[in-house]
């Protein structure tokens, strides 16, 4: 480790307030944020770096339904239904649209701030109809609950329950680029959110079995900072059973990767692992589970082994 003064670069400036503003990204995108420094790197890796390779990660399409008339048609778009849980202030979900113009998303980002980022972002882009955004974080217990969230405004995406996990990026940003901006760049406040289960969730806004229901769900994209497997937990078999592909990005280490890895291949995936961009100290991995060929919603098959590896997913950037 660097001692201060030496081998340290200059820090990038940080804001003196927090309110939304917008950003412009590119020619094409901008959104509403709270920080720019923190967004343009998950822009970055989004966008840039394509960190989430959509159609490796969805499912093949379902089957069009037979034409009504034997005049020739064109092929109907395919529509995939997404879960977005850590939506941030959305780029994913942004990310996602522009693959995707007809897809409809479920996204989850309970830090308040972000949240309202979140929907003034769907807004601008026309997206409400199309996406529903809820203030909730999600976890494992059958009871909802209201529990304390750590909230870094100007590093909202690490906002986390488990403020202890980011004792290890603490420590490299500060040998990067000292102890002032680390403190300023972590600077947190506490907030209340609820936490509900996905399967209830799910309940409540499309119906259960026998009464709607969901009947597909083509990819549940996971980023919540440590709370991987709580929220894996908190869907039941049924809501699995019609799930395609899931992606997690995994911030626990050896031991969180092996929790969603087995999560998974309990309830039929392929799992596929790669560390993720980034120190390798941060203990980060990228986590896919795909279904095998064949698969069709509500027959599950065995699932595999899958492997691990450097680099991200879907052919993206891979690091030696």
């Amino acid at each position: 480790m660097a001692k201060k003064g030496e081998d340290q670069i200059s820090p990038p400036p940080l804001p003196t307030t927090h309110d939304i503003h917008l950003l412009h990204l590119s020619p094409s995108l901008s959104c509403y944020t709270t920080s720019d420094l923190e967004t343009r790197t998950v822009h970055r890796e989004i966008f840039e770096e394509h960190c989430y390779d959509l159609p490796s990660l969805l499912p093949p399409p379902p089957p069009p339904p037979p034409p009504r008339s034997p005049s020739p048609q064109s092929s109907p778009q395919y529509s995939p239904f997404i879960i977005d849980i850590g939506a941030h202030i959305g780029l994913f979900t942004l990310y996602t649209k522009a693959h995707y113009p007809t897809s409809t998303i479920l996204a989850f980002e309970p830090a308040p701030q972000t949240h309202t980022a979140l929907r003034r972002n769907l807004t601008l882009h026309n997206l409400t109809r199309s996406v529903k955004a809820l203030p909730l974080a999600l976890g494992s217990s059958p009871s909802a609950t209201t529990r304390k969230l750590t909230y870094y405004p100007n590093a909202h995406a690490n906002s986390t329950f488990l403020p202890e996990s980011k004792k290890t990026m603490k420590l490299l940003l500060t040998d990067a680029l000292g102890e002032s901006f680390t403190h300023a760049y972590f600077e947190s406040v506490q907030v209340d959110v609820r936490v509900e289960r996905l399967s209830d969730v799910l309940d409540r806004e499309y119906g259960v079995d026998g009464g709607g229901g969901v009947g597909r769900i083509d990819l549940i994209k996971v980023d919540v900072e440590g709370m991987e497997g709580e929220v894996l937990r908190g869907i039941e078999g049924r809501h699995w059973d019609v799930v395609g592909g899931v992606v997690v990005e995994v911030s626990g280490g050896e031991e969180g990767l092996g929790v969603v890895e087995g999560l998974l291949r309990q309830r039929g995936f392929v799992v596929e692992s790669v560390r993720a961009e980034g120190p390798e100290e941060l203990g980060m991995w990228m986590v896919r589970g795909r279904r095998g060929v064949g698969w069709v919603p509500g027959k599950i098959d065995k699932g595999g082994e899958g492997g691990r590896e450097e680099g991200c997913l879907g052919g993206g950037v891979v690091k030696g």
